[in-house]
């Protein structure tokens, strides 16, 4: 876990030093973020599983001023109860959706696709996720979000925060 955030670090300094180097004035009509993210299990997911934290990338194409098609890949390291033996339980979701934006910087934000478990057996699932979002300014945003894993007629949610770095703008 410790060498995922260290290589999501490195990442966004590089991106970081390389967005700067741009033109202010060129906007493009495909940017990419890199983010953090930080996930409270819900329900019954929260009676075995405390918090979940990782990282995900996301492009977005502009398809006009205020909607975007976005796809969004990640990994989020869920820690076990105590109570049920302790450890922890890897999810990688991709997904992909539309995200409509309201002038000023707040928008809205829906996903859907698959959620793939890490432990032996895990399988995959139907990921979906739905949140608001603001980005403060040009390339820094934040995003709530409630998102879900569904198997087997099973659900297990989250509500989350991803807190990224906008790049491509």
């Amino acid at each position: 876990m410790k060498k995922l955030l260290f290589v999501v670090a490195i990442v966004a300094i590089s991106v970081s030093v390389n967005a700067q180097k741009k033109k202010e004035t060129s906007s493009s009509k495909i940017t990419g973020s890199i983010g953090v993210e930080a996930g409270l299990p819900i329900g019954d997911f929260g009676d075995f599983y405390s918090f979940g934290i990782g990282g995900s990338v996301e492009g977005q194409y502009h398809a006009t001023e205020n909607v975007g098609i976005t796809l969004n890949a990640g990994y989020i390291n869920y820690s076990i109860k105590s109570a049920f033996g302790g450890g922890s339980a890897g999810i990688i979701p991709v997904m992909a959706g539309v995200r409509y934006s309201f002038t000023g910087g707040p928008y809205i934000h829906g996903q859907v696709g698959a959620a793939f478990g890490t432990q032996t057996g895990a399988g995959s699932s139907l990921a979906y996720a739905g949140g608001i979002g603001y980005d403060f300014v040009k390339s820094v945003g934040a995003e709530v979000k409630y998102q879900a894993y569904s198997k087997n007629s099973v659900t297990n949610g989250t509500v989350g925060l991803r807190l990224y770095y906008t790049f491509g703008k």
